[in-house]
């Protein structure tokens, strides 16, 4: 079967250039009502269209959410062509551009940011946000520290919960059971009431120990975890001002971490405990004319990762506590654009007393940043400019060490759009990663490799030039894009071993170089054949050129680890209320990655998800009643996306989950 897909891929591959000629024939008539109109976020940090922005987005929009067998956002992006290597449990690494979130889940540690509404959690682990309440999700490729600040030096993926303003009262109930003693629970409520609005989804999921594709056990693999998220809202004085209180939350209580496979089926008997909630108070307003926009946010959330070892003494634990602020002021008229404001963030980070990995520290950011957009010739010319200063500090309660930084980000793009479906974009943006605290005061012992890991106090901040230029050709029901991107890191933190396999420390390397392409297509055959129902097919490509570090300018370059070359994803989703029918799979190849010398570090994987829904009754005015059929890895492939050849961790094979649902709106 994998034969028969990878020579599917191919041609599949080799049509594509067809097909989007063909589509561009007849894109001037399919482009009536444009898909430029679509509005999006996370670019500038405020309402715009798509013909306004100036680097690449992937949207993952709500039709997809719902249409998907994915419960976290890790599993939806990578059925998505986004880079995802998962683990076992509740763990995953994101990866955009050659960049990628921190293995263990450390916001700080990242290089790409996970946002949830513009706002960070205080954890990078995609496996720990639930798509039960989720609207869109918004990914932004590229560096976007002028927006967001540290971390977001690869790009950004901000999740987007659903908004009950204005909305008709909806609700939904799902739940489903299959194989590996599977189970799934999950809620949904949305409405308005007057001036007060509400939404909410609270997913519940229970999987115990899996076999691998090749039918050996996995022991110690089943986790559970609840999780939700909430927004009440209430507008006031004609609509123009809105309060909100929000918050989320992820609970796994007890969970396996049985590290790398064994085929012997004897596995770490450690177990996890995990949590992140926040809470948030946001407030919005705007002047009657619309030329005036404004917006103030503060939360407060925790991050908590627990180990219990087989030895109660071993047992560790960190936490941060992490708060934020938001506040930003926003002038919109006919030629102009203009945005600015000031972001807060503090984390606590504490650990257990035996614990060594992580510091007692304190981590601050204020910073001030000032976004500008111009619009010429009827709006189809626009340059957008944006500059960020930042003011750091960090404190460890245990060695004393204090580290003051200070760090300067521009950024600058143009869009233009010769023809209403053609936009041609071109970006440069500066970005910048602070050094973590592990990075800054380490000293411990790895319990798995027996390292030894020193810290370094004297580490200086990554920065990056980066840039990119591409096309969009976008219409009512059709989207392409294609990107070249390179990015320049000076001062790449990295691991560099002392002695092998007994001493590493943490230390700047002279500089690295991550570039490559990017290029995906969409398109509705079936609306553009003027048939009734959805028949979308939908193909993305990232293939890296470059991915090199070296330590000093007199040494050779070397591979940077955890990146695949090729990551390529085609999807085919069909739907039909005419039938109460629909459909999505979803193919998804990732290469080989490779260690620093360039032998195999990853070996290449494909894997395919199927999710089936038909409707089996429609009630007047209640709803409707479907069956639901899931099945992941349906060709039972033994693959890991996370791990090395030597230590995998081996993903579960195939998984068969039924499911009822009824949903009401």
């Amino acid at each position: 079967m994998t034969s028969l897909l990878k020579r599917f891929f191919a041609a599949l591959s080799a049509g594509a250039p067809v097909f989007a000629a063909i589509l561009g024939v007849s894109a001037p008539a399919a482009a009536q009502v444009s898909n430029l109109d679509t509005i999006v976020v996370t670019s500038s940090r405020s309402d715009e269209t798509l013909r306004e922005v100036t680097t690449n987005i992937t949207l993952i929009e709500a039709e997809d959410v719902e249409n998907s067998s994915a419960e976290t956002l890790q599993e939806i992006l990578a059925q998505s062509g986004v880079a995802v290597e998962k683990s076992v449990g509740s763990l995953s690494t994101v990866s955009i551009r050659g960049f990628a979130t921190d293995n263990h889940g450390l916001d700080l540690g990242s290089h790409v940011l996970v946002l949830l509404n513009g706002r960070r959690l205080g954890t990078g682990n995609a496996s720990m946000i639930s798509l039960a309440n989720v609207d869109r999700i918004e990914i932004l490729r590229g560096p976007a520290a002028v927006q967001y600040g540290t971390a977001a030096m690869g790009g950004v993926v901000n999740v987007i919960t659903k908004n009950g303003k204005d909305s008709p009262f909806g609700m939904s109930l799902r739940a489903s059971g299959g194989t590996f003693d599977s189970y799934k629970a999950s809620g949904k409520v949305i409405g308005s009431v007057k001036d007060f609005d509400f939404s909410a989804g609270l997913s519940r999921t229970q999987y115990g120990s899996y076999k691998t594709g090749s039918g050996l056990p996995y022991n110690n693999s089943d986790y559970s975890n609840l999780s939700g998220s909430g927004e009440f809202g209430y507008s006031f004085l004609d609509g123009l001002h809105r309060i909100a209180l929000n918050a989320n939350f992820y609970d796994s209580p007890d969970s396996g971490s049985p590290g790398a496979f064994k085929e012997n089926g004897v596995q770490n008997t450690t177990r996890t405990n995990k949590y992140n909630y926040s809470f948030g108070l946001d407030y919005a307003g705007k002047t009657a004319n619309d030329k005036w926009s404004w917006v103030a946010r503060y939360s407060y959330g925790q991050d908590y990762r627990g180990y219990n070892y087989t030895v109660a003494t071993r047992n560790t634990w960190n936490k941060v506590a992490a708060r934020t602020g938001q506040a930003q002021l926003e002038y919109g008229g006919d030629f102009a654009e203009l945005i600015g404001g000031f972001d807060y963030l503090n984390y606590d980070i504490t650990q257990s007393p035996n614990s060594n990995t992580t510091p007692n520290s304190v981590y601050g950011n204020m910073a001030a940043f000032g976004l500008a957009k111009f619009r010429f010739l009827d709006d189809a010319l626009v340059l957008s400019f944006g500059a960020r200063y930042d003011i750091f500090d960090f404190e460890d309660d245990k060695t004393g060490l204090k580290v003051d930084k200070r760090n300067f980000s521009p950024s600058v793009g143009v869009a233009w759009l010769p023809v209403d479906f053609l936009k041609l974009r071109a970006h440069y943006s500066e970005a910048f990663a602070m050094p973590t605290p592990i990075q800054l005061t380490a000293d411990y012992d790895s319990s798995n490799s027996g390292m030894h890991y020193t810290g370094n106090p004297n580490l200086k901040p990554e920065t990056s030039d980066s840039y990119e230029v591409g096309f969009d050709v976008i219409g009512n029901r059709f989207m392409g894009s294609v990107s070249y991107f390179r990015s320049k890191t000076r001062d790449f933190i990295e691991y560099y071993r002392v002695i092998p396999n007994v001493e590493t420390e943490f230390r700047n390397m002279d500089r690295a170089y991550r570039s490559g392409v990017e290029m995906s297509l969409s398109a509705d055959i079936g609306a553009l054949a003027g048939y009734d129902f959805v028949l979308k097919p939908t193909i993305s490509l990232t293939h890296m050129f470059e991915r090199k570090t070296r330590e000093r300018s007199d040494t050779p370059y070397v591979y940077i680890t955890g990146v695949a070359d090729d990551v390529f994803s085609f999807g085919l989703r069909f739907a039909s209320d005419a039938i109460g029918f629909s459909g999505n799979l979803k193919i998804n190849y990732a290469s080989d990655s490779r260690e620093a010398d360039g032998s195999i570090e990853r070996k290449a994987y494909m894997v395919a998800d199927l999710y089936l829904k038909k409707r089996l009754y429609r009630f007047n005015g209640g709803g409707d009643v479907s069956a639901t059929l899931e099945v992941d890895n349906f060709t039972d492939e033994t693959y890991y996306s996370s791990g090395s050849e030597a230590s995998p961790f081996i993903m579960p094979g195939r998984k068969v989950i039924f499911g009822l649902s009824w949903e009401f709106s």
